[in-house]
């Protein structure tokens, strides 16, 4: 499927790369944030870091929605969310029986 064919392309590509999952990004941002100045060569300083996590929160991401009218992100129940809160059982079971072994590797297991 194109998704798989989207994971195996990057998955394999040469370049340094950074996987960032939801959950751990939602559970402490600053660690993950730090690793990503540091790739993309941005100076990296607690300031900065602050206000990558203050721009990014809920709150103004949903403010940000309600000036512009477009949704920027999902529901986004809680600090602990999954990928798979945006699924039913069914849902899931479809989603995953149609991943390539390379794909489901990058999932996360909570």
């Amino acid at each position: 499927s194109g998704w798989n064919e989207h994971v195996a392309a990057w998955s394999a590509a040469p370049e340094t790369k950074l996987v960032l999952r939801y959950e751990q990004i939602a559970a402490n941002p600053r660690p993950l944030l730090e690793s990503l100045c540091k790739i993309l060569g941005w100076p990296v300083t607690a300031e900065r870091l602050d206000r990558i996590i203050q721009n990014s929160s809920k709150e103004k991401m949903r403010a940000m929605e309600l000036a512009s009218g477009v949704k920027l992100h999902r529901v986004g129940k809680s600090d602990g969310e999954s990928w798979r809160d945006a699924f039913d059982a069914r849902m899931e079971e479809e989603f995953l029986s149609g991943l390539s072994p390379i794909a489901t590797g990058f999932l996360s297991r909570e």
